[in-house]
């Protein structure tokens, strides 16, 4: 992925992750936010405290780029793809208004398709324990 792209839309960027928009927005805000490491998936972590530590960091960096940009922040979804992978790369979602989504974006952003930060997470401490 090259971040220095005038094509990346890059929102942010550090050592460990970057966020830029959407290609294909499902709402007026839609972030993604990305690690610089390769990561495949959620699935590839291994579920550890520095695992777990990463996601709560990516939703904090998504919530707050939300903000920043005027996001209603009661109408917001945040998820990752691990029950159905469609990128080859750990990828937030971060998307606000959600009440303006199509029906279709409703679909392939809703909860059988997306887990929750909370969901991962469960996910990722089941698979450590």
């Amino acid at each position: 992925m090259d971040l220095t792209s005038p094509d990346s839309s890059l929102e942010y960027a550090d050592e460990e992750l970057a966020a830029f928009l959407d290609h294909r927005p499902a709402g007026r805000h839609h972030l993604l936010v990305v690690t610089r490491r390769h990561i495949r998936s959620v699935t590839h972590l291994s579920g550890s405290a520095d695992d777990t530590s990463l996601i709560r960091r990516m939703e904090a960096l998504a919530r707050r780029l939300l903000s920043e940009r005027g996001a209603d922040m009661s109408d917001v979804r945040l998820g990752f793809h691990w029950k159905l992978v469609t990128v080859g790369h750990l990828h937030l979602h971060a998307i606000s208004p959600t009440h303006e989504m199509s029906w279709l974006q409703k679909l392939e952003f809703s909860s059988w398709i997306l887990a929750s930060v909370g969901e991962t997470i469960k996910m990722l401490e089941t698979k450590n324990s």
